[in-house]
Protein backbone atom coordinates (compact mmCIF):
# COMPACT_ATOMS: atom_id res chain seq x y z
CA UNK A 1 0.00 0.00 0.00
CA UNK A 2 1.14 3.56 -0.64
CA UNK A 3 1.99 5.88 2.18
CA UNK A 4 -0.55 8.35 3.44
CA UNK A 5 0.35 11.80 4.64
CA UNK A 6 -1.69 14.31 6.59
CA UNK A 7 -1.99 17.98 5.73
CA UNK A 8 -3.30 20.27 8.45
CA UNK A 9 -4.69 23.42 6.83
CA UNK A 10 -4.73 26.07 9.55
CA UNK A 11 -6.41 29.43 9.21
CA UNK A 12 -4.38 32.23 10.81
CA UNK A 13 -5.47 33.69 14.15
CA UNK A 14 -7.68 36.74 14.65
CA UNK A 15 -6.24 39.94 13.16
CA UNK A 16 -5.89 43.33 14.85
CA UNK A 17 -8.28 45.35 12.69
CA UNK A 18 -10.05 48.07 14.70
CA UNK A 19 -10.98 49.94 11.50
CA UNK A 20 -12.82 46.89 10.14
CA UNK A 21 -10.99 47.09 6.83
CA UNK A 22 -11.25 44.36 4.22
CA UNK A 23 -7.51 43.80 4.39
CA UNK A 24 -7.23 40.87 1.96
CA UNK A 25 -3.71 40.95 0.56
CA UNK A 26 -2.82 44.33 2.07
CA UNK A 27 0.39 44.40 4.15
CA UNK A 28 0.59 45.39 7.79
CA UNK A 29 -2.21 43.33 9.36
CA UNK A 30 -0.81 41.31 12.23
CA UNK A 31 -2.41 39.08 14.84
CA UNK A 32 -4.34 40.56 17.73
CA UNK A 33 -3.62 39.50 21.31
CA UNK A 34 -6.61 37.16 21.07
CA UNK A 35 -5.35 35.85 17.73
CA UNK A 36 -1.98 34.90 19.19
CA UNK A 37 -3.75 33.06 22.03
CA UNK A 38 -5.91 31.22 19.48
CA UNK A 39 -2.91 30.05 17.48
CA UNK A 40 -1.04 29.01 20.62
CA UNK A 41 -3.99 26.74 21.51
CA UNK A 42 -4.05 25.31 17.97
CA UNK A 43 -0.27 24.80 18.07
CA UNK A 44 -0.61 22.90 21.35
CA UNK A 45 -3.24 20.65 19.72
CA UNK A 46 -1.02 20.04 16.68
CA UNK A 47 1.89 19.05 18.92
CA UNK A 48 -0.26 16.27 20.40
CA UNK A 49 -1.12 14.71 17.01
CA UNK A 50 0.49 11.51 15.72
CA UNK A 51 2.32 11.61 13.49
CA UNK A 52 3.30 15.07 14.64
CA UNK A 53 3.83 17.69 11.91
CA UNK A 54 7.47 18.09 10.98
CA UNK A 55 7.16 21.05 8.60
CA UNK A 56 5.11 24.25 8.44
CA UNK A 57 4.43 26.27 5.30
CA UNK A 58 2.77 29.70 5.34
CA UNK A 59 1.13 32.18 3.06
CA UNK A 60 3.45 35.18 2.57
CA UNK A 61 1.04 37.55 4.37
CA UNK A 62 2.05 38.74 7.83
CA UNK A 63 -0.82 37.24 9.81
CA UNK A 64 -0.09 33.81 8.32
CA UNK A 65 3.69 33.89 8.80
CA UNK A 66 3.21 35.11 12.37
CA UNK A 67 0.79 32.25 13.06
CA UNK A 68 3.17 29.77 11.44
CA UNK A 69 6.09 30.94 13.57
CA UNK A 70 4.06 30.39 16.74
CA UNK A 71 3.29 26.86 15.55
CA UNK A 72 6.91 25.97 14.70
CA UNK A 73 8.03 27.29 18.07
CA UNK A 74 5.50 25.06 19.85
CA UNK A 75 6.49 22.05 17.73
CA UNK A 76 10.23 22.79 18.18
CA UNK A 77 10.90 22.40 14.46
CA UNK A 78 12.52 24.49 11.72
CA UNK A 79 11.04 27.95 11.02
CA UNK A 80 8.23 28.04 8.46
CA UNK A 81 8.78 28.35 4.74
CA UNK A 82 6.55 30.46 2.48
CA UNK A 83 4.40 29.34 -0.46
CA UNK A 84 2.61 31.97 -2.57
CA UNK A 85 0.09 29.37 -3.74
CA UNK A 86 -1.69 29.54 -0.39
CA UNK A 87 -2.02 33.33 -0.23
CA UNK A 88 -5.37 35.04 0.40
CA UNK A 89 -7.83 35.33 -2.50
CA UNK A 90 -7.41 38.37 -4.73
CA UNK A 91 -10.37 40.74 -4.25
CA UNK A 92 -11.34 44.04 -5.82
CA UNK A 93 -12.66 45.16 -2.41
CA UNK A 94 -9.34 45.14 -0.53
CA UNK A 95 -8.86 48.33 1.47
CA UNK A 96 -12.55 49.17 1.86
CA UNK A 97 -14.28 49.22 5.22
CA UNK A 98 -17.15 46.81 5.86
CA UNK A 99 -20.54 48.59 5.70
CA UNK A 100 -18.91 51.99 6.20
CA UNK A 101 -17.94 52.33 2.53
CA UNK A 102 -20.96 51.06 0.63
CA UNK A 103 -20.41 53.53 -2.24
CA UNK A 104 -16.84 52.29 -2.64
CA UNK A 105 -18.07 48.71 -2.80
CA UNK A 106 -20.66 49.63 -5.42
CA UNK A 107 -18.13 51.48 -7.59
CA UNK A 108 -15.65 48.60 -7.52
CA UNK A 109 -18.38 46.06 -8.23
CA UNK A 110 -19.08 47.72 -11.59
CA UNK A 111 -15.47 48.59 -12.42
CA UNK A 112 -14.45 46.30 -15.28
CA UNK A 113 -10.77 47.05 -14.71
CA UNK A 114 -10.83 45.14 -11.43
CA UNK A 115 -11.96 41.61 -10.71
CA UNK A 116 -11.89 38.90 -8.07
CA UNK A 117 -9.95 35.67 -8.30
CA UNK A 118 -12.34 32.90 -9.25
CA UNK A 119 -13.20 29.99 -7.01
CA UNK A 120 -11.72 27.63 -9.62
CA UNK A 121 -8.39 29.48 -9.60
CA UNK A 122 -8.25 29.45 -5.80
CA UNK A 123 -9.10 25.74 -5.58
CA UNK A 124 -6.54 24.84 -8.26
CA UNK A 125 -3.61 26.53 -6.55
CA UNK A 126 -4.48 25.28 -3.07
CA UNK A 127 -4.96 21.73 -4.32
CA UNK A 128 -1.62 21.98 -6.09
CA UNK A 129 0.02 23.04 -2.83
CA UNK A 130 -1.67 20.15 -1.00
CA UNK A 131 -0.55 17.50 -3.48
CA UNK A 132 2.90 18.97 -4.19
CA UNK A 133 5.40 16.11 -4.60
CA UNK A 134 7.96 18.05 -2.56
CA UNK A 135 5.75 17.67 0.51
CA UNK A 136 7.56 14.61 1.83
CA UNK A 137 6.74 15.01 5.52
CA UNK A 138 4.27 12.41 6.86
CA UNK A 139 2.37 15.31 8.42
CA UNK A 140 2.70 19.01 7.74
CA UNK A 141 0.88 22.27 8.39
CA UNK A 142 -0.17 24.82 5.78
CA UNK A 143 -1.15 28.18 7.30
CA UNK A 144 -3.50 30.09 5.05
CA UNK A 145 -6.74 32.09 4.91
CA UNK A 146 -10.48 31.61 4.95
CA UNK A 147 -11.38 31.56 1.24
CA UNK A 148 -8.47 29.39 0.04
CA UNK A 149 -9.33 26.78 2.67
CA UNK A 150 -13.08 26.94 2.02
CA UNK A 151 -12.73 26.56 -1.75
CA UNK A 152 -10.22 23.73 -1.40
CA UNK A 153 -12.63 21.91 0.88
CA UNK A 154 -15.53 22.54 -1.51
CA UNK A 155 -13.52 21.08 -4.39
CA UNK A 156 -12.52 17.98 -2.42
CA UNK A 157 -16.05 17.35 -1.17
CA UNK A 158 -18.09 17.87 -4.33
CA UNK A 159 -15.92 19.08 -7.19
CA UNK A 160 -15.98 22.75 -7.96
CA UNK A 161 -19.69 23.52 -8.00
CA UNK A 162 -20.63 27.20 -8.26
CA UNK A 163 -19.65 29.01 -5.04
CA UNK A 164 -22.35 29.07 -2.44
CA UNK A 165 -23.55 32.28 -0.79
CA UNK A 166 -21.32 33.40 2.09
CA UNK A 167 -23.83 32.25 4.72
CA UNK A 168 -23.81 28.69 3.36
CA UNK A 169 -20.07 28.13 3.04
CA UNK A 170 -18.43 25.60 5.32
CA UNK A 171 -17.15 27.03 8.58
CA UNK A 172 -13.54 28.19 8.68
CA UNK A 173 -13.03 30.11 11.91
CA UNK A 174 -9.77 31.79 12.84
CA UNK A 175 -7.16 29.27 14.08
CA UNK A 176 -9.31 26.36 12.87
CA UNK A 177 -7.83 23.17 11.42
CA UNK A 178 -9.05 21.39 8.29
CA UNK A 179 -7.48 17.93 8.15
CA UNK A 180 -6.82 16.44 4.72
CA UNK A 181 -5.31 13.04 3.96
CA UNK A 182 -3.28 12.59 0.77
CA UNK A 183 -2.82 9.15 -0.78
CA UNK A 184 -1.99 8.15 -4.37
CA UNK A 185 -2.22 11.75 -5.53
CA UNK A 186 -5.73 12.20 -4.18
CA UNK A 187 -6.96 14.38 -1.32
CA UNK A 188 -9.65 13.35 1.16
CA UNK A 189 -11.25 15.51 3.84
CA UNK A 190 -10.87 13.91 7.28
CA UNK A 191 -12.02 16.52 9.80
CA UNK A 192 -12.68 20.13 10.66
CA UNK A 193 -11.78 21.24 14.18
CA UNK A 194 -11.56 24.41 16.26
CA UNK A 195 -8.97 23.60 18.95
CA UNK A 196 -8.84 27.18 20.21
CA UNK A 197 -12.54 27.12 21.13
CA UNK A 198 -11.75 24.55 23.85
CA UNK A 199 -8.81 26.50 25.28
Amino acid sequence: MSDERIVYWVRHGEVHNPGRVRYGRLPGYALSTAGRAQIEATAHWLAAQRPAPTAVVASPLERATESATIITTQLAIEPPTVDPRIIEALSRFDGLRYRADLWGHARRWFDRRSSDESAAEIAARTLDATLAPTRIAPALVLVSHQLPIQYLRAYIERGLAPPRPWSKRRRCSTASVTVIAVRDGRAELRAYLEPSSNA
